[in-house]
């Protein structure tokens, strides 16, 4: 599985925006569509694009029970967002998304300091990261 699953997707749509230019309906959406693949396909979004693909993981080694996994791939996406700007990098919507899991999955392994880390990497949900770090043992 690729850590940019979805790539021959969004190709694809592409190519089918490439052929809409030349119908009298492009402008009617097609051009906006166009833009948003765009930016899912730039260099830019990569990273995030990746991130998404390792809080799936995280997700579904939690699902299965497998811990040591989960936490290999939580501990990849806290590194990840270390690295990232966030002010260049689109992260609000990935801690939107997903704030509330990252904090019951560090929870939940007992990582205080990873919870404690991810106040200072996402201030906006710091409410939510000391609810469960108030439950951490």
């Amino acid at each position: 599985m690729s850590k940019l699953g979805g790539s021959e997707y969004y190709q694809k749509a592409n190519e089918i925006i490439q052929l809409s230019k030349f119908s009298e309906l492009f402008e009617t959406g097609w051009k906006e569509r166009q833009i948003k693949i765009e930016t899912l396909l730039s260099e830019n979004n990569k990273k995030l694009r990746e991130l998404e693909y390792f809080m799936v993981q995280a997700k579904q080694w939690f699902r299965l029970d497998n811990r040591k996994n989960a936490s290999q791939y939580l501990k990849v996406i806290l590194i990840r967002l270390r690295e990232m700007n966030p002010e260049t990098q689109n992260l609000n919507r990935f801690y939107q998304l997903h704030h509330h899991d990252i904090a019951r999955f560090l929870s939940q392994l007992g990582l205080r300091n990873e919870l404690e880390e991810m106040i200072q990497l996402d201030p906006a949900n710091a409410v939510t990261y000391r609810q469960f770090l108030d439950q951490t043992p």
